[in-house]
């Protein structure tokens, strides 16, 4: 039968399948409360069938079910946190990227530029600033001759007067990954770890 020792601390033998195998078949209350009191009033642990044994030996061990759901959760939360971290310094590295990318901030100036020119003598003329939104609109409208997007128009205007904008991708490498984290998934990760080690703890 498996030691004492091994089912206390011995993290080599106490995988995640041995955890949950054990959790399994971890001793009731009720029925630790029925061997203590068979031993208690005389009876033989010797002539106790083998599960009875088992339950006997682990019941020596003090809130042993506790101990396995925490060394259980310990099991998954450590690749979970890891997967959470990896996730975030993308994120982070992605804000940094926007921040101090050039070719971002020239690809911004030449669309507001020519949108101001595109809008001259209109109500949405001389504008400031636009929103990211309108970025989905460059791919869709039309330059006057019909022959290629606003988008395609501003890729040629980069090519034959500003190489620096072609720098864009490079300078933003982690943006559209970034794209592809689920952050409502990252929270609510984040919100049940918190209170299962809250229900474990208090």
């Amino acid at each position: 039968m498996t030691s004492l020792s091994q089912l206390q601390l011995d993290m080599k033998f106490l995988t995640p399948e041995r955890v949950s195998q054990l959790t399994s078949i971890c001793p009731t209350p009720e029925e630790l409360d029925l061997i203590k009191g068979y031993i208690d009033t005389g009876g033989d642990a010797q002539r106790l069938a083998m599960a009875e044994k088992f339950f006997h030996c682990v019941g020596a061990i003090p809130r042993l079910r506790t101990r396995l759901e925490i060394i259980a959760f310990r099991q998954a939360f450590i690749p979970q946190l890891h997967h959470m971290e990896v996730s975030i310094n993308i994120i982070e590295l992605a804000i940094r990227q926007v921040n101090s990318s050039s070719a971002l901030r020239e690809s911004f100036a030449t669309i507001l530029a020519l949108g101001n020119y595109m809008n001259s003598g209109t109500s949405k003329g001389n504008c400031r600033g636009f929103s990211l939104r309108a970025l989905e609109r460059l791919s869709l409208s039309k330059t006057n001759d019909n022959k290629t997007t606003l988008l395609g128009y501003i890729a040629k205007y980069a090519h034959e007067n500003n190489s620096s904008m072609l720098e864009l991708k490079k300078q933003v490498s982690y943006v559209a990954e970034s794209t592809k984290i689920d952050f409502s998934k990252i929270a609510h990760e984040v919100n049940l770890e918190t209170r299962i080690l809250w229900e474990m703890y208090s």
